[in-house]
């Protein structure tokens, strides 16, 4: 039991060692990517108020769905799901191994 343990230790931590890496620049990029939404969200709230005063409430929806998915409860809250997918899977990965 011991040697089989070993030999999924030898032939896993390759794997460990990429699903880490993958994880680690994810989380990088999504908190870059994250930061410049949130400016972006403001940006389009404010331009969906603009345009609600002056085009009428129709128009401004859009806007305001714009504004939605690019706040932090939108596409960053979907992204941070599937990071958080990533490290269930290393962590799967490494009980197999002990």
């Amino acid at each position: 039991m011991i040697l089989v343990k070993l030999i999924l230790r030898i032939l896993l931590s390759p794997a460990v060692l990429i699903v880490t890496l993958f994880e680690m620049l994810s989380k990088l990029v999504l908190n870059t990517a994250t930061i410049i939404l949130n400016i972006l969200s403001i940006v389009f709230l404010i331009a969906a108020v603009f345009i609600f005063f002056h085009d009428g409430w129709k128009d401004s929806l859009f806007a305001f769905a714009f504004a939605f998915l690019a706040s932090p409860f939108g596409l960053p809250a979907a992204a941070y799901l599937l990071v958080e997918a990533i490290g269930v899977l290393k962590q799967g990965i490494k009980r197999i191994t002990t």
